[in-house]
């Protein structure tokens, strides 16, 4: 899986040209197309100067190497439909994500130019990608480099009346995350939201903007008459521990579970007055911090999870530290991992359930 704080996008310049036709070569080539053809693949579709001066190119780099770009053709007529030209991705990372970071990004800058639709030609190996991202094929044509050979033509609109904007550092790190199941998530996101402000006639939802593994959006509903959070989770398991500890603590040092859908993993919350974060207390006021944090936890700790038929089923500080074993896929520094499992140690050689 690709680490998305490591991708870097930025427009091309006319020093790029060299690298942007290597990696069109590259990219190309991966489906096994002889030389004859690559050949004429390369005298048709030569990046030139005046491509890059006159549409607009995203590279996208794993720190220094250039492992993906897209290309709109700009055009002022408005009667001309907006073309993505060109996306394509080196092979080395087919499969890790970056497709779809890069067709995100497609998609936010399409918003950005007040856009709803653009057309695309598809070699006809990546066609299904494209209609898993939501295109659809609205015809095709011959091939200029080979007879007989027919290439689709798509058509990708965006739905602004479930439009969903969301950063995206969030979508990729999902993506990263979760694979194929995240990429279904987001693609069923926007209904789900749609389906929330429905059922409780919510308003004004505003996404938060420091979002990590979890769709959550502040807001009102007409339904309970008060500002809400509202929380769509990914992970099943997530979902239900976290729906049994609001259960459990019944707004009590925690915000108030006031509804919740089993079927689309959404939790809605009261949303608590604005306040003074712990955070904002370090490094000078740490030790008061320290003390409002112990006092929250004893409160926690007065009715303990025994009293709940739960206590089997609810996770440990132990199963829950599990998590550490997992980042030696992640380009995460070996020194914050050997830190966070000396903490978890500690913390379960204390555990007493």
């Amino acid at each position: 899986m690709l680490y998305n704080k490591s991708i870097k996008i930025r427009d091309a310049v006319l020093s790029d040209i060299e690298a942007i036709r290597e990696l069109c070569r590259e990219s190309k080539a991966y489906w096994g197309y002889d030389d004859d053809f690559m050949t004429k693949f390369m005298n048709q579709y030569h990046i030139t100067a005046e491509n890059i001066r006159n549409n607009t190119f995203k590279l996208f780099f794993d720190f220094e190497r250039l492992v993906g770009f897209y290309a709109f053709a700009m055009n002022k007529n408005e009667a001309i439909p907006l073309s993505l030209e060109d996306f394509f991705i080196h092979p080395d990372y087919i499969g890790q994500g970056i497709g779809k970071m890069m067709w995100l990004n497609c998609i936010d800058f399409v918003k950005s130019i007040g856009k709803d639709e653009f057309i695309l030609e598809s070699d006809p190996n990546a066609a299904d990608f494209y209609k898993k991202m939501g295109c659809i094929q609205v015809r095709t044509r011959e091939s200029p480099i080979m007879k007989n050979r027919f290439v689709p033509i798509l058509k990708y609109k965006i739905d602004r009346s479930i439009d969903t904007p969301l950063p995206l550092s969030f979508e990729t790190q999902i993506i990263n995350t979760f694979g194929e199941r995240g990429i279904e998530w987001l693609k069923r996101l926007p209904e789900s939201i749609k389906y929330a402000s429905n059922k409780w006639q919510l308003d004004n939802l505003q996404t938060m903007s420091n979002l990590s593994f979890n769709y959550v959006a502040s807001g009102f509903s007409k339904l309970f008459n008060v500002n809400i959070i509202l929380k769509i989770l990914l992970d099943n398991n997530e979902f239900s521990n976290e729906k049994l500890g609001l259960v459990y603590f019944q707004g009590r040092c925690i915000n108030k579970l006031l509804a919740n859908d089993d079927a689309h993993n959404i939790l809605l919350l009261e949303k608590i007055g604005t306040g003074v974060t712990l955070k904002s207390l370090f490094p000078h006021r740490d030790n008061e911090a320290i003390e409002i944090a112990a006092n929250i936890i004893e409160k926690f700790h007065r009715k303990t999870i025994c009293d709940l038929q739960i206590k089997d089923s609810y996770p440990t500080i132990t199963e829950w530290a599990k998590i550490l074993d997992k980042f030696s896929d992640y380009h995460v520094p070996q020194k914050y991992v050997s830190l966070g499992q000396e903490l978890a140690d500690d913390l379960c050689a204390q555990e007493k359930y």
